[in-house]
């Protein structure tokens, strides 16, 4: 009497081999866009940062000015840069890691870019209109930088983003043949299925004939 396969049992799909990283869902690539440029901006604030207080380093080494005048005129310039960079390098960083596929980057991230985002409102709440030109910037420079962080926070909580992170080989199938909702990754299982039933039903038809 010839064998059946189990009519229950789910084969793994061929997606599921996928490769991380490979054919990202839009959410995704959005949200890696948004910590590039991010980045981008945090490394350019680092350079603006670092200039002048190079500068005045250069004159103190050179003996024209002394150290006191350096910390009275740099003041935390150093600080600063130090902190804008360490932004900048982080921010590339997550980028990189959420082509893995990891969970726990996703959450990583999310956490990030909220509290960004609160910093910047923060920022952007306590910075005085009375202030000028510099208050101004760092104002705009917070508002912006908050509703990318936020932006970033919401595209990787959307559902093609969670299935990705479930299962990344998958949802980057589903994402490759234009399925934006990741909705064929799961709908993926259900043919093989289909057909195995299929098969069982005819087997036990020709056994009762």
């Amino acid at each position: 009497m010839p064998t059946f396969p189990d009519p229950d049992a789910r084969p793994v799909p061929l997606a599921s081999a996928g490769k991380p990283g490979s054919g990202l869902p839009p959410a995704i690539s959005y949200a890696r866009g948004l910590l590039r440029l991010q980045g981008l901006i945090w490394a350019l604030l680092a350079i603006g940062f670092a200039v002048p207080a190079l500068l005045a380093l250069t004159d103190v080494m050179s003996g024209y000015r002394s150290w006191a005048w350096f910390a009275a005129t740099v003041g935390v310039l150093p600080g600063v840069t130090a902190l804008t960079g360490g932004f900048a390098i982080a921010k590339i960083r997550l980028a990189r890691r959420l082509g893995g596929g990891q969970e726990r980057t996703r959450k990583a991230v999310i956490g990030v870019e909220i509290a960004m985002t609160c910093l910047g409102a923060l920022i952007t709440a306590g910075a005085d209109p009375s202030g000028g030109f510099p208050a101004g910037f760092f104002a705009l420079a917070a508002i912006t930088g908050g509703g990318l962080s936020l932006a970033a926070a919401v595209g990787l909580m959307r559902r093609e983003a969670r299935r990705y992170f479930a299962d990344p080989g998958l949802a980057a199938n589903a994402a490759t043949d234009g399925d934006l909702d990741g909705s064929t990754g799961y709908s993926a299982l259900r043919p093989a299925t289909v057909v195995t039933r299929l098969r069982w039903g005819a087997g036990a038809a020709t056994c009762q004939a």
